[in-house]
């Protein structure tokens, strides 16, 4: 890791470099444990039912979108 970028409410974001490819990185490291904490209930406007949703539930989401770019 190279630098500090930021700091959020559940994370730290660094600036990293890859050595091999000379190709620099933005490193996101999360607290799991806060982002599980961290919940809220939604209505399903389909069924109307109250499902429990946690900040870990967006982490992950936002981990499978990154995977699918190359940016």
């Amino acid at each position: 890791m190279v630098k500090l970028l930021g700091r959020g409410s559940f994370g730290t974001v660094f600036l990293a470099h890859n050595y091999e490819t000379h190709n620099d990185y933005a490193l996101k490291v999360f607290n799991k444990n806060l982002l599980k904490k961290d919940r809220i209930l939604i209505k399903d406007e389909s069924t109307g039912k109250m499902t429990e949703k946690s900040a870990y539930d967006d982490a992950l989401k936002e981990i499978k979108i990154m995977k699918t770019l190359d940016n």
